[in-house]
């Protein structure tokens, strides 16, 4: 039981943590520049490995299109998907996190993939109703561009 609340109340410190971060990042104006992911994204696996040193995990990262942003919020947008990608894979041997982009109709896609437990697509909460903080983050790039 004890272990459970602890579990609980270091998650909630960690969302609380992120929370104060974005804050942050939001209060700042937006500066809009191209930026070249690889060096961006190379950052920010290399945190979360750093992060992580106990975990076998395999990261491939291949084909990042540059696109146009705010460098501190897209660091903040893919640092998430990398945590997720982390928590998610923790019962394989290697975890196995994928990151790759894609033009599709002038727009540059980007990609996560992992191997880790899954979930039900059912379950998956619409653009609109996502209360992550990286799905916050596209939202108020979005508006405030």
């Amino acid at each position: 039981m004890l272990s459970v609340i602890r579990s609980g109340t270091e998650g909630m410190g960690t969302l609380i943590d992120d929370l104060l971060s974005f804050s942050r990042v939001l209060r700042n104006s937006m500066t809009i520049s191209e930026i070249e992911l690889d060096k961006l994204v190379s950052d920010a696996r290399n945190e979360i490995q750093a992060a992580h040193q106990e975990r076998e995990l395999e990261v491939k990262i291949t084909n990042l299109l540059p696109s146009m942003g705010d460098q501190t919020l897209i660091r903040q947008v893919l640092v998430n998907p990398f945590s997720n990608a982390v928590k998610f894979t923790k019962n394989q041997k290697p975890g196995i996190i994928e990151m790759t982009s894609y033009s599709e109709s002038g727009k540059v896609v980007y990609c996560f993939k992992d191997n880790g437990v899954g979930f039900d697509m059912a379950y998956i909460m619409t653009s609109s109703s996502a209360s992550s903080n990286g799905c916050t983050a596209l939202k108020s790039m979005r508006e405030r561009a």
